[in-house]
């Protein structure tokens, strides 16, 4: 991920973040970090409010990130919300 906006800061390759922990039902628009079949991942959270079907976004320009849409055959939990940008 990089470009994302959080909390006025530019999140961008190679700085940390501080996650809640304690934060596992993410509402749309929300960044989370989430891990699918073993693989984590920095990325804004979209739950379609008709199908239920969610979609986890990059806010990258490079075209080789696209959206993941996580199936029901996914191992896939939230881990938190991202709260803050750390600068490296």
């Amino acid at each position: 991920m990089n470009k994302a906006k959080i909390n006025g800061k530019n999140l961008e390759e190679g700085d940390f973040v501080l996650i809640d922990s304690e934060y596992k039902n993410p509402k749309n628009d929300d960044y989370v970090l989430s891990v699918i079949d073993g693989c984590a991942n920095l990325k804004k959270f979209e739950r379609d409010a008709k199908t239920g079907t969610i979609r986890l976004l990059s806010e990258s320009k490079n075209p080789k990130h696209k959206p993941i849409y996580v199936s029901s055959e996914d191992d896939f939990m939230v881990n938190g919300r991202i709260i803050s940008v750390v600068k490296k």
